[in-house]
């Protein structure tokens, strides 16, 4: 059906969009002033200028022929199976603002159809359009009946049997509309209870209502969305349950309708095609992303939802492990609340050193209960040490909502699943990747490929990352062997008198010859070291990890950094929070595979260091490229330390393989456990 919220397109993370979109959620909620560049006017001159070059024109390929210079395979194919020579015949449900319409010039429009003008262009077709009624719409292209079905439908399980779907380009919640006169009195979905609710046939906002409607209310079921605006106006119905961004933009341009509820379902758009034309979705996921890339999808994605505006300002608690410029992970995640406050206004309190060592007679709880005494609305509590607190913290106050960064108590698959922790989510970068990409670069620049691991503590999460690590290593050592040695100091950063010192556990892996350290540590010890080092004349090197400016300490020797981006995903659950739609959700998130850097939409970076010569870099570039086709973590054989099976020959592990880490992988040196 027709839905929003904001994820994924293709493998590229989109939650730069999802600040555009709840730019869109915070105008309808909080009824702000519609954007200058009003939808049904945004685009009417056709679509936004395309970047790069203009696509290949010419008569389409007949199937069989030989392929056109410069096109793919793919794209002769998908050329060659059009149920029309030179056009893309796209079949819609129209109108349904903002997503297709006419505009006063008779000309198409919305967000679906200037996507669809942009990938026909770039295709060098022609785009035709034909209307028909949603119910059903998904299969008409096995049918013959057109190419490519643009018409905001959610992908699901049911309708994934009959079509091919591309990949998601749109996420979708759904929501509840009523007269702005009604707004007090049907505020919930709950309070509609002997009422007449309307809905879209062959929708899932029409399966919404069925299952969460009041059992004493009447769903009157409409083939077209403007009819049951019509009929919310004249009295007939009481409420609309549809798609969040076409109720908003409803509630945008009529002040007589209010949007009273939002109801995060997690849904998310696709175009679909037939099953047996394949080449034209693998067109078209190529053609989206390239639109990511080249900045086109963010122009006409603002054209009509428009850039974050003015939203309602929130307090956050961010509660650091370290210091809260330690240029490592406590910097990242300060820095990740500094990014929403910039986005959404208002302020952030923030409590720093918060660990035993540090701190022995502050606990989780009392920070907690402090900073909401202070106003905070949403608390952030970021180490997986925190976890004991944040729980018994979530548990006291129930009405706040919290995120524990690194933890798996909203995972349903989780060893620590607190399912009964209904303000508590989840939040975590799959920083798999970045370690592998640390281990390669640590492998391509090793003379002899002895290679030290500076770690903190032992535990589930720094096993999974050491072993991605070794990995990456493995994948670029070529015809060295590798030598792995992880030393753990005993927690996130050096507290003297409690963990091994890092300056001295980083000299003596130079000591012993190892010409590369990896830190897993929070802090820059490794670096400083081997600047230190480089300075006296030795050919030594370092990775620094977790904030993209940790290589400053020592730019000439450092080899890259990975590093957290935590703003995208902490503005995500702030207006969550803001809005009243908080869900207890797990989010484990890599990089936006497309722009690894982009900090609006990326959870984890990469960040080439100056110690990296040419020819180095591009064997590094080659694997990132290799990782982002595969995508694929572990994959056996694999064993463990013991020798003790991990993944058969060709086995692939899943998600809580990799999170429970019970030991280091069979090859590597040091501890698995602090016993």
């Amino acid at each position: 059906m027709k839905n929003l919220k904001l994820k994924f397109i293709g493998p590229v993370l989109l939650i730069s969009l999802f600040i555009g979109l709840v730019a869109c959620e915070a105008e309808t909620i909080a009824e702000m002033e519609p954007p200058k560049d009003a939808p049904a006017k945004a685009m009417k001159d056709g679509p936004p200028p395309k970047k790069g070059p203009p696509p290949k024109k010419g008569p389409p390929p007949k199937k069989g022929d030989v392929p056109a210079p410069g096109r793919s395979p793919a794209l002769n194919q998908a050329l060659g199976n059009l149920t029309s020579e030179g056009e893309l015949t796209v079949c819609t449900d129209a109108p349904y603002e903002p997503f297709e319409f006419e505009d006063d010039m008779g000309n198409w429009a919305g967000f679906d159809m200037d996507m669809m003008r942009e990938i026909s262009g770039r295709m060098g077709l022609e785009l035709a359009v034909k209307v028909v009624p949603f119910d059903g719409i998904w299969l008409l292209p096995a049918a013959g009946e057109c190419d490519i079905v643009a018409s905001a439908m959610t992908i699901t399980e049911e309708r994934s049997k009959s079509t091919l779907f591309t990949h998601p380009y749109f996420d979708a919640d759904q929501s509840l509309l009523v007269r702005t006169s009604d707004a007090d009195k049907f505020g919930s979905i709950s309070s509609l209870s002997g009422s007449n609710i309307a809905v879209q046939t062959g929708t899932t906002g029409e399966m919404y209502a069925q299952e969460n409607a009041p059992s004493d209310s009447t769903l009157v079921s409409f083939d077209e969305p403007a009819a049951m605006f019509l009929a919310l106006q004249s009295g007939e119905v009481d409420a609309i349950l549809q798609d969040l961004p076409v109720n908003g933009d409803r509630q945008r341009n009529n002040p007589s309708f209010t949007m009273t509820e939002v109801f995060p379902t997690g849904e998310q758009y696709g175009f679909a095609v037939s099953p047996k034309n394949k080449p034209l979705a693998d067109v078209v996921n190529d053609l989206m992303e390239e639109m990511m890339m080249d900045g086109v999808y963010k122009m006409i994605f603002n054209a009509y939802f428009g850039p974050v505006g003015d939203v309602e300002p929130i307090t956050i608690g961010m509660i650091l492990v370290g210091p809260r410029n330690d240029k490592g992970w406590s910097q990242a995640h300060f820095e990740g609340g500094e990014y929403v406050t910039k986005k959404m206004g208002g302020d952030m309190i923030t409590v720093d050193l918060v660990n035993p060592a540090d701190s022995p007679d502050l606990t989780i709880p009392d920070v907690v209960s402090d900073m909401i005494d202070q106003g905070a609305k949403l608390i952030f509590a970021t180490s997986d040490d925190m976890a004991d607190g944040i729980m018994e913290a979530a548990a006291m106050f129930p009405d706040t909502p919290m995120i524990f960064a690194s933890g798996d108590t909203a995972w349903e698959a989780g060893e620590r699943y607190k399912p009964e922790l209904g303000n508590m989510g989840n939040i975590m970068g799959k920083m798999e990747y970045g370690q592998m990409v640390s281990g390669c670069a640590a492998a391509i620049k090793s003379k002899d490929g002895k290679i030290g691991f500076l770690g903190p503590l032992i535990n589930a999460e720094t096993r999974r990352l050491a072993n991605a690590t070794y990995i990456g290593a493995l994948a670029c050592a070529g015809d060295k062997t590798i030598d792995f040695k992880v030393t753990w100091i005993g927690f996130w950063f050096h507290i003297p008198g409690f963990t091994l010192d890092p300056t001295q556990v980083a000299n003596d892996f130079y000591d012993e010859g190892r010409d590369v350290v990896i830190s897993h540590i929070d802090t820059t010890e490794a670096l400083v070291v081997a600047g230190q080092r480089a300075d006296g004349g030795e050919s030594v090197w370092a990775v620094p990890y977790d904030y993209e400016g940790a290589c400053d300490q020592a730019p000439e020797i450092c080899l890259g950094v990975n590093y957290f981006n935590w703003g995208p995903a902490y503005l995500m659950a702030a207006m969550h929070a803001s809005f009243g739609s908080f869900e207890p959700t797990f989010h484990w998130s890599g990089p936006n595979w497309s722009n690894w850097n982009d900090h609006d939409s990326s959870m984890i970076g990469w960040l080439n260091g100056d110690g990296m010569t040419g020819d180095e870099q591009a064997k590094l570039d080659d694997y990132i490229a290799e990782l982002t086709k595969s995508k694929v973590i572990f994959e056996g054989p694999l064993n463990y330390q013991d020798g003790s099976t991990f993944l058969k020959a060709g086995e692939v592990a899943t998600d809580a393989q990799i999170w429970y880490a019970p030991q280091l992988l069979e090859g590597m040196t040091g501890d698995s456990s602090a016993e």
